[in-house]
């Protein structure tokens, strides 16, 4: 009796785990988006995820191109606008392409090297404004020419 109920038992057990046993699906799980964060003062880019990696070689030739004098390679990063803002100049610059290489190569001109050691590099795309950025930390030094 024993030995049946033993064999009766194994019996369910493996008709329970068949494959006629109703199959039950995954739930889909929906991430929702976290609520923004109030900082107490308006912030333009709050929406930051990882972005686009060639992003981050472009700015890195920038650096190469300007430490090695190569003006022109560095205008042809740019599009058809290069709009500046720069310590000391309270208003915006805009050079049109056809001037950057020269406006670089003026400046450049006042160096006699230039290093730019890359500590980090990291391409970001902010999601609300759909703008991509990338953010670069330096350890720059330089030689003037007089």
């Amino acid at each position: 009796m024993k030995k049946n109920l033993c064999l009766l038992a194994i019996v369910i057990v493996i008709a329970s785990c068949s494959e006629n046993a109703p199959k039950v699906e995954p739930a889909i799980v929906v991430a929702e988006k976290p609520a923004k964060i109030d900082y107490g003062k308006d912030i333009k880019y709050t929406e930051w995820e990882i972005g686009k990696p060639e992003h981050v070689k472009t700015v890195l030739n920038f650096y190469t191109f300007w430490d090695n004098k190569e003006m022109e390679k560095l205008s042809s990063l740019f599009s058809d606008t290069l709009r500046l803002r720069i310590p000391g100049v309270r208003n915006e610059l805009a050079v049109p392409n056809a001037k950057i290489g020269q406006s670089f190569a003026e400046n450049r001109g006042e160096y006699k090297t230039t290093t730019n050691q890359i500590l980090s590099a990291l391409s970001l795309h902010d999601r609300e404004s759909n703008e991509d950025w990338v953010m670069i930390t330096t350890y720059s030094k330089w030689e003037e020419t007089s």
